[in-house]
């Protein structure tokens, strides 16, 4: 039983170490070989991330060391005008929105401060190279796009940014 439960706060504690890491950006681009990873940043801290944008809060310290929680979840301004987002989480201020523009209780891409998000690019191994993987960042998913290099899934799909999904199968 105490084997158990040193286990299970062993593994916690990683979790929560990991989950709270921070880094810079410049940190987080050179991260290699590592698959399924993301992080989303605001002015130089770098925080980690589910890979499938699964977590709808994120805490990212201020300045000052203080932990600030922004919704991660942002929809354009037209699909917030035409009732089309489907966010569940709503906004009363700017500051509660992680792109630091809320529009009708949606948080809403913002291209003047733009959300910074980092996905681990996954490079399927050839003929003389093994696997690889390396850091992108970009605009986050179903953010509006032209090319692939706009996005941090480096997948811009009809206008949108699409998710990273890309990795080895163990």
């Amino acid at each position: 039983m105490y084997n158990i439960l040193l286990y299970c706060f062993i593994i916690f504690s990683m979790h929560y170490v990991n989950a709270n890491r921070i880094l810079s950006r410049e940190e987080v681009l050179k991260i290699k070989n590592e698959y399924y990873i993301s992080y989303y940043c605001k002015n130089d801290k770098c925080v980690e991330t589910n890979y499938d944008y699964r977590d709808y809060f994120i805490e990212i310290p201020d300045d000052n060391g203080n932990l600030i929680k922004y919704i991660t979840r942002a929809c354009t301004y037209n699909d917030i005008k035409l009732e089309k987002c489907i966010s569940t989480e709503k906004c009363i201020t700017d500051s509660q929105c992680l792109s630091n523009r809320c529009i009708d209780n949606y948080c809403a891409f913002n291209d003047k401060t733009p959300v910074v998000h980092c996905d681990s690019i996954y490079v399927p191994p050839s003929l003389l190279k093994s696997r690889s993987s390396y850091m992108y960042c970009g605009k986050a998913y179903l953010d509006t796009c032209e090319n692939n290099d706009e996005c941090s899934s480096k997948k811009c799909i009809e206008g949108y940014c699409n998710k990273q999904k890309d990795g080895p199968h163990e």
